[in-house]
């Protein structure tokens, strides 16, 4: 029940978010608006990170997942 009401919640707020996106570009005028994807994942590994303390930060995206 916890996963889906934070599926739930993190999907309504991405579409939020998109919203707000999309209307500030047609308040500014835009013609086109583009969004990229990644789903590339990095996790906690240093070495793919700008500085090794911001391991710390890092966050799963998979809500299963405990990062220790």
């Amino acid at each position: 029940m916890c996963v889906y009401v934070f599926v739930l919640l993190f999907t309504y707020l991405v579409s939020v978010l998109m919203q707000e996106l999309i209307q500030n570009a047609e308040d500014a005028g835009a013609t086109e608006v583009k969004f990229l994807y990644d789903r590339r994942q990095y996790g906690q590994d240093p070495r793919y990170l700008h500085h090794r303390e911001l391991a710390n930060f890092q966050v799963s995206s998979n809500p299963n997942k405990v990062i220790k």
